[in-house]
This record gives structure tokens, sequence and C-alpha cells, in this order.
């Protein structure tokens, strides 16, 4: 996760569950920066349920009430995946 995975082109579904925990902060926003460059724009991103994006400096978004999913805030239609 620390190296390049840019080549692999936009994925609609990325599962990151239970691994950023082992990673320090700048280690984890590195890996959430190029996760987001690799999410579709309607993709999403699940974490564990005890792990989070911050706050600060990214454009995901948790999507709906179940801990750990997140997608583009920036995607149109956005809004209307969380009633889905």
């Amino acid at each position: 996760l620390l190296d390049s995975y840019g080549w692999l082109g936009r994925m609609d579904l990325i599962l990151c569950r239970n691994t950023l925990f082992y990673f320090g902060e700048a280690e984890k926003r590195d890996v959430l920066a190029r996760t987001e460059t690799c999410l579709a724009p309607n993709g999403w991103l699940l974490l564990g349920g005890t792990e989070c994006v911050p706050d600060d400096g990214t454009a995901l978004v948790p999507l709906g009430t179940v801990r750990g999913v997140y997608g583009k805030a920036k995607a149109p239609g956005w809004q209307a995946r969380l009633a889905g």
C-alpha cells in the first residue's frame, strides 16, 4: 500500500479493512490519498469499523450510517447514494 498502484486504473470498490491501523498518521494519509485517486467517481471505499478517514485534506466522506463506508464527496449524485 505504500508503493504506487495507480497503474491499476479506476476501481469501483476498494476493500482496505483493518489495515490502516498498522501505519502512522503520515502513512495513513498517503495511502488514503492514493486510494482516493484510484477510486472511481461513484466508487466505494470500505475500511474497518475502527478505522476512519481524516476530516481534513480528503474528498472522501462517509456514505450512510454504516461505519467504514466512504465515497467521493464531489462525485455527481453522491448524496443520492446515501439514501440507497
